[in-house]
């Protein structure tokens, strides 16, 4: 195995600490790539070792990195437009390693876009997580996306990651809740396309993990936990951090004998359809 040096690879995928996040890389085959990271988002309403959303960031990350072992192509931007994370063995915080170890390999890419599968494990803990991206070069991002540029920013003292964005919630009804993201912070999120701040999709993830939580304890009356089955994103539109966002959850499933529920999701600005997720739970 060959160690790759991260400042290089960061660079070539658009992505910087602290978004990115992994503490090691190997390649493992001409379109294969290890690394290992800490988890460090907030769980929530969640059991597991780490959250979903978590995952869905550093496992499409890596799917980059993947994409450009062997290559020698200039800066890219991959933005992952269709994500399915599944958990396929899980364990509690106890039975996990402090130390995630992930596996990506390229399944099919092209000039354009790019489809990748990574699998990671900590401890018993076992999850597989699916991604396509749009690819674009450095100078094709800069001309769309040069309304979202921004002066560069002076990199935190800590990763924001670490703590949930805050959000703002209507009264429930029956089966449905709408939160709203509040202004953020300058360089919030900070290493995800650096001088062009836009939403990361996990962080949409993080966030309806977090509006489901909150939906079940109204429909249960009680406050619970769960465990993650799966999340599948759909990435729609990428949306400046300048840009307030909401949540809208309708859970379209539930089974309290089962302990089982189906939460459908989309993520608005404005009147655009940024993404759509739908998140499946057991408690």
């Amino acid at each position: 195995m060959n160690r790759l040096d991260i400042s290089t690879v960061c660079n070539r995928v658009a992505l910087q600490s602290p978004y990115f996040a992994f503490t090691d890389l190997k390649r493992k085959s001409k379109h294969a790539v290890q690394g290992s990271f800490h988890a460090e988002h907030e769980r929530g309403p969640e059991r597991g070792p780490i959250a979903a959303a978590e995952l869905v960031r550093h496992l499409a990350t890596l799917g980059s990195c993947a994409a450009i072992i062997g290559s020698d192509a200039p800066p890219t931007f991959y933005l992952g437009t269709k994500g399915r994370l599944r958990v396929m063995r899980e364990a509690s915080p106890d039975e996990a390693e402090p130390k995630f170890n992930a596996l990506a390999e390229v399944l099919n890419q092209d000039r354009k876009s790019l489809i990748a599968q990574t699998m990671v494990s900590s401890g018993r803990y076992l999850a597989h997580f699916h991604c396509e991206y749009q690819t674009l070069p450095e100078a094709v991002f800069a001309r769309t996306f040069r309304h979202y540029r921004t002066p560069p920013a002076a990199s935190p003292s800590t990763s924001p990651y670490r703590e949930a964005i805050e959000l703002e919630f209507e009264p429930p009804r029956e089966r449905s809740l709408v939160a709203h993201s509040l202004p953020l912070p300058e360089n919030r999120f900070a290493g995800h396309f650096p001088d062009y701040p836009a939403w990361p999709a996990s962080i949409y993830g993080e966030s309806i993990s977090r509006v489901s939580g909150k939906l079940l304890n109204h429909m249960r009356g009680e406050d619970v936990t769960f465990n993650v089955v799966r999340m599948d994103i759909d990435a729609l539109r990428l949306i400046s951090a300048a840009q307030t966002v909401s949540f809208h959850v309708d859970c379209v499933s539930a089974s309290p004998l089962l302990s089982h529920y189906i939460f459908q999701s989309e993520v608005r600005s404005g009147d655009v359809l940024a993404a759509t997720i739908e998140l499946e739970v057991y408690i």
